[in-house]
């Protein structure tokens, strides 16, 4: 039996857009968050390979970030219903992340003038902050947050949405 093909991901333009999700620790109330630029790892979905065959197709995990609480989040699936001890359904939730955050989207950061980083978070607080591919630090846990947030374009305000007319 042959190894299944992986397809590298591919990387599309990033927008900044605000969504509403609730808290994997409080389903009840949900949150506006920003998506960013930045993954925090690569998952894997089924997919056709180059020739129809079996394959799986990576993909950015993305990654959330609260201007509020100047937390980063990544959606996970957390159980809302049970049945018999089962659980049976299942929503996307924010919970905060702890390791590593890299840029996936270098080339249009450096167009915008943002430096393609990668951020170390402790339960979604950064820690630091550094080049990509350095060692160079640019941003540490003493700064204040507002900093981080301009340095990095997450600063940013929600759209308002077009009217429409009747």
């Amino acid at each position: 039996m042959s190894k299944p093909y992986i397809i590298p991901p591919k990387t599309k333009r990033h927008y900044n857009r605000f969504r509403s999700m609730p808290l994997a620790s409080d389903t009840a109330s949900s949150i506006e968050v920003l998506t960013t630029r930045y993954s925090s790892g690569i998952g894997k979905r089924p997919a056709k390979g180059p020739r129809g065959g079996k394959a799986y197709q990576e993909f950015h995990r993305m990654t959330y970030f609260d201007q509020t609480s100047g937390l980063f989040f990544r959606a996970s699936k957390v159980a809302t219903a049970y049945e018999g001890g089962q659980p049976c359904q299942w929503i996307d939730a924010l919970s905060p992340i702890t390791g590593n955050i890299t840029d996936c989207h270098t080339a249009q950061s450096e167009e915008e003038n943002i430096p393609p980083v990668t951020i170390i978070c402790q339960y979604g607080k950064p820690i630091r902050v550094s080049i990509l591919g350095t060692e160079e630090v640019i941003w540490q846990e003493g700064d204040t947050p507002e900093s981080l947030a301009f340095f990095l374009g997450l600063d940013k305000k929600k759209r308002k949405s077009p009217k429409t007319s009747a």
